[in-house]
């Protein structure tokens, strides 16, 4: 019989949205904990916790290197001078709206610092 293993994280709709779309075209079943919940509410993912991305034991290897290929990686550093500019701007002119959406994927083996 099959286990579900606990992979990693997913933050938000976007992150739902990318692992699930990679793992169906690379043909792996995957299990969200939680995904339609966030797919209705985005803003509950982060409040919850993250939904779980869970997978059978035996597609384990191969589901961890897809993950690891779906996280992405800022490479430049505007981005935390426009936050701190915008959160400047909101203490002078109230609330700001800020147009962030960034993938928080965050694998299992990172996280216990495997």
């Amino acid at each position: 019989m099959a286990v579900l293993k606990h992979i990693g994280w997913a933050y938000g709709v976007a992150d739902i949205g990318l692992v699930r779309s990679a793992f169906d075209a690379a043909g792996l079943p995957i299990f969200i904990h939680g995904d339609e919940v966030h797919q209705m509410m985005g803003q509950h993912a982060v409040a919850m916790g993250g939904a779980r991305v869970m997978v059978f034991d035996h597609d384990i290897v191969a589901a961890c290197a897809l993950l690891d290929t779906c996280r992405l990686t800022h490479t430049t550093r505007f981005r935390w001078r426009f936050a701190v500019f915008l959160l400047a701007l909101s203490v002078f002119f109230g609330p700001v709206s800020v147009p962030f959406r960034a993938i928080y994927l965050r694998d299992a083996a990172a996280m216990r610092g495997d």
